[in-house]
């Protein structure tokens, strides 16, 4: 198949998918970037090679995407870190994994992943804002977490006193 017909076909992909995904069909919009994702030639294809990369990056984040909608969090997170193993510099590949991350409850991993974005784009407003926000929620969640430990020592330390005290009325009455 010719380099052109080969784009052409999958840049067609791409839009049905972006348009199914616009409808909120997350599995239609999945297949879509699925298919073509695995139809992007891996070998040297010349001076087609950066077209097809780009092509295929922009694939798997948007089948990234899809799997946070459908909360298939654990695919969505081995996408985005394919991603970033292929294109370490990638922005968006770590937002997209920090919003996985998020979305599957893990804030520590989200706040690793918003940083390194951050650390990549300084100037995004956004993501300095996220990374801010996932940074309250750790420590709100970390404040939590040290009240409830507090809380379940002083319910312990009753529980043990309740049972000195049961344990002294056992060795009275003997």
């Amino acid at each position: 198949m010719g380099h052109n017909y080969r784009i052409i076909l999958l840049n067609k992909l791409l839009q049905d998918g972006n348009t199914l995904y616009m409808k909120k069909d997350m599995e239609g919009a999945a297949l879509r970037y699925s298919y073509a994702s695995k139809r992007v030639p891996t070998a040297s294809q010349g001076s087609y090679q950066k077209m097809f990369v780009q092509l295929k990056m922009h694939l798997l984040l948007n089948l990234c995407e899809c799997k946070v909608r459908m909360s298939d969090y654990g695919a969505a997170i081995s996408l985005a870190t394919e991603v970033i193993v292929q294109h370490p510099a990638c922005c968006q590949a770590y937002h997209a994994r920090a919003r996985a991350h998020q979305a599957a409850g893990d804030l520590d991993k989200a706040c690793q992943d918003l940083t390194q974005a951050v650390r990549l784009t300084p100037h995004h407003r956004e993501l300095c804002a996220q990374l801010i926000k996932i940074k309250e929620e750790l420590r709100a969640e970390g404040e939590m977490r040290a009240e409830t430990r507090c809380s379940e020592a002083e319910d312990f330390d009753k529980f043990c006193e309740s049972l000195s005290v049961s344990f002294g009325q056992m060795e009275k009455s003997r």
